[in-house]
């Protein structure tokens, strides 16, 4: 896609000369427009999560042990391709074979991308090595732009450079999952008894979080007149929405798995598990779109 900007604004360069030796259409005036396009959205997320270990069991010889919570870093990218629908307004202006003009548009239908990572937490004296995975994935309601055109019209055909600003409605969906294994905890010297409680798990932790986005969108196309007042064009466009922290909501590990009992009848706190931290979010998108066009 990158290639295909960069050819197409050597057209839009190159069209001048060219522009002037024949008779061109008259693009002038307003336009409706709506799109069908391939879509190929970027997302990286970095967080660290706050994680509760099993913890308040008493192990023979030792007593009641007590593990300190921690926190894990996690960071992931994915790139999803999909499709989408939108429609725009716009209006242009034309010198001879020079064309100009502004257009408001509009996408909705973008495929989601989402983001995995692992971190593996140390032996403790009650747990062998456990392990939180960490989720992210980020959906995008809909997304906008208004975008400056240039461009130079040669016969029926518009050849253009475009470029503004763009923004998006994004949800975030964070997912902690905090599995222990079970098996030999930390060794300990006797009268102690290395811990084995059995495995623990897995406890998941969901949470959300809704915002806004604004970036830029930079591309080129080419528009082809039809009879009347129709038009036929393909569209491409790399839109940078740029990078936010999201701040999620309150959750809670449930557990969906094994529990864990001592001796006495003691279980490990409710809360044991992994919980979301606030999310950097970094969303980008590529775009390839078939546009059909009213000129009024």
């Amino acid at each position: 896609m990158v290639r295909l900007f960069g050819a197409s604004v050597l057209l839009v360069l190159a069209t001048p000369a060219f522009a002037q030796e024949q008779e061109v259409e008259d693009w002038s005036g307003p336009y409706i427009s709506v799109s069908a396009a391939g879509d190929s959205q970027q997302v990286t997320t970095s967080s660290t999560d706050s994680v509760n270990q099993v913890t308040n069991l008493i192990v023979p010889g030792r007593g009641l042990v007590v593990v300190p919570g921690t926190s894990v870093a996690t960071s992931g990218s994915d790139t999803e391709t999909g499709f989408s629908g939108g429609a725009a307004f716009g209006w242009l202006g034309q010198s001879g074979g020079f064309v100009y003009g502004v257009e408001l548009g509009g996408n909705f239908g973008q495929s989601s991308s989402g983001t995995s990572s692992t971190a593996s937490l140390p032996v403790t004296v009650l747990t062998p090595v456990s392990t939180v995975v960490a989720t992210r994935t980020v959906k995008k309601d809909y997304d906008w732009s208004a975008r400056l055109r240039l461009g130079f019209a040669t016969g029926k055909a518009l050849l253009y450079a475009s470029g503004g600003v763009a923004g998006t409605r994004a949800q975030l969906t964070a997912i902690d999952t905090y599995t222990d294994p079970g098996g030999p905890a930390a060794p300990c010297t006797a009268p102690c008894t290395v811990a084995n409680f059995g495995p623990y798990g897995p406890a998941v932790a969901t949470s959300t979080a809704r915002n806004s986005f604004i970036g830029w969108t930079a591309g080129a196309g080419i528009d082809y007149r039809l009879a009347g007042s129709f038009s036929i064009g393909i569209d491409y466009r790399h839109s940078n929405f740029g990078a936010k922290t999201l701040a999620l909501g309150a959750a809670t590990p449930v557990n969906s798995g094994a529990t864990i009992t001592d001796g006495s009848g003691n279980h490990p706190p409710a809360n044991t598990g992994a919980v979301p931290g606030s999310t950097r979010v970094d969303l980008r998108d590529e775009r390839l779109a078939f546009t059909l066009s009213f000129h009024f």
